[in-house]
């Protein structure tokens, strides 16, 4: 059993790291197309109302979907149930969302925001509609379909997005990709799934699964506010220019960290359910997912943080230049990033869905009282203090979990000592490289220092880590 879950673990994760690097290999040159061809404001009223976008995705990875891949027997009935009340739950929210459309524009100051909200929230329930298959392929980790179709949806969408905006369709350009997105990943879901929907429902199921996706159904559309709760603040009190360069720096971050700790958190959670009664082999399960995952993203990290301003310059031209001291602390934030992801669902899988809860309502006051210690010193303060939010929230619900469990997951922090060396040493050598090559074109300089600095950390990596080296290039190799 343990040979064949690791096999199922190795081929997941490189599956769902095909699928997440060439999706986001496509979002990333489209992103960079549409940047030069949009303004940030455009950008930033999108981002506006990402917190309501991002609610479409709870109903997917989250709550009864959870209760659904933990549930060791499913039946037709309860992937009906689960389906059903996804749906009217999304309907519930669209509706209240396309009347409250007027006064979310006026909250921002943005009446362009009306007609966006009313079409672009659309997604909530076009997500709703495949919230079985998408929880049956993570189920049974089928995540060489998942990866297929993710990249089809995203350059179908990107194609369809960047044509939209040299048609000089403005911010719309933005809201047809994602709805196109969502839209044929819907289409290609259906059309390759053997599970159809029916009205075979159950109240008893409903109830059952209600008692442990409920908590986490709170706890993620907690996350998801809290999650977007500084891009409210940004668009309320700075503007879309702003916020715009904000989204921009994110999700040149969000495309090595959250990436990467998405590529093992979609594993790690239905990995740790095959081994929920046992609290150790989950801890080691844990320890592999932060390792190999820091192991990814530090390195990337790192040269990002070093040719930051050359890199935006390069790729985004003079009018983005704002976003490069964003983007610097970006990159330390998601150093912390894999540190708190697996937290969430080695506490789900172990069936402590109360405390998965309560961590994220822990750090949704954290993240309030960072934007009330934070709003004299502007938005640099404010992305320094998230570092602490993460850190702090990761200590305090480790440690009470501990109590509960009796194994203490920050121990997988001793797992980092050798990533954080390497990651140490070649920041220094790329700030070194960089002030060699200043005379240079700037493509040349970013080009040197990225290969100079992802050389050295693999030479460094064979020096004090040759075993795990070696296993993980193994690994990629059977995925090949």
């Amino acid at each position: 059993m343990a040979e064949n879950l690791n096999t199922k673990i190795i081929k997941g994760v490189s599956w769902s790291l095909i699928e997440t690097c060439v999706a986001y290999f496509i979002r990333f040159f489209i992103g960079i197309i549409l940047a030069r061809l949009l303004f940030p404001s455009d950008f930033g009223l999108v981002g506006m109302i990402a917190i309501f976008i991002a609610i479409s995705d709870v109903f997917v990875k989250a709550g009864f979907g959870q209760a659904f891949i933990k549930k060791k027997d499913t039946t037709d009935v309860d992937a009906n149930t689960v389906f059903f009340i996804n749906l009217a739950i999304s309907v519930a929210i669209y509706i209240v969302l396309y009347f409250a459309a007027p006064l979310i524009a006026s909250y921002f100051h943005e009446p362009a925001l009306v007609q966006i909200v009313r079409v672009l929230c659309l997604v909530i329930i076009i997500n709703s509609l495949n919230v079985i298959q998408h929880s049956i392929i993570r189920k049974e980790m089928q995540f060489k379909k998942k990866a297929i179709l993710t990249v089809i949806s995203s350059l179908v969408s990107g194609c369809i997005g960047v044509l939209c905006a040299y048609k000089g369709l403005g911010v719309w350009s933005l809201v047809i990709q994602q709805l196109a997105n969502r839209l044929v990943l819907c289409i290609l879901f259906y059309s390759t799934s053997k599970w159809k929907p029916s009205f075979r429902v159950s109240r008893q199921v409903a109830r059952s699964m209600f008692s442990y996706g409920s908590w986490l159904l709170l706890a993620d559309l907690l996350l998801t506010i809290m999650n977007n709760f500084y891009r409210v603040f940004i668009g309320r009190y700075h503007n879309s220019e702003d916020l715009g360069y904000y989204e921009r720096s994110h999700q040149f971050q969000a495309m090595v960290a959250d990436t990467f700790t998405w590529v093992f958190g979609i594993v790690a959670f239905p990995s740790f359910t095959k081994v929920q009664d046992d609290y150790h082999k989950m801890l080691d399960l844990a320890k592999k997912y932060v390792k190999y995952s820091t192991y990814l993203i530090y390195p990337i990290l790192c040269v990002m943080l070093v040719v930051a301003e050359p890199m935006i310059h390069l790729l985004l031209t003079d009018k983005w230049l704002t976003a490069v001291p964003y983007l610097k602390i970006f990159c330390i934030i998601g150093m912390a990033v894999p540190l708190n992801f697996f937290l969430s669902p080695f506490l789900q899988a172990a069936g402590f869905t109360r405390l998965v809860f309560f961590s994220t309502l822990f750090t949704a006051v954290l993240r309030i009282l960072n934007v009330v210690l934070t709003f004299t010193y502007g938005i640099k303060a404010l992305l320094i203090g998230e570092i602490f939010v993460l850190l702090l929230n990761m200590v305090v619900f480790s440690l009470l979990g501990l109590r509960k469990m009796g194994v203490n997951y920050l121990t997988t922090l001793k797992e980092l000592w050798i990533t954080l060396v390497a990651t140490g040493i070649i920041y220094f050598l790329g700030e070194g490289i960089e002030y060699i090559m200043r005379t240079t074109p700037e493509w040349m300089m970013v080009i040197s220092t990225a290969a100079g600095m992802m050389a050295a950390y693999v030479a460094v990596l064979l020096v004090i880590d040759r075993k795990n080296l070696k296993l993980l290039i193994q690994n990629v190799v059977k995925m090949i």
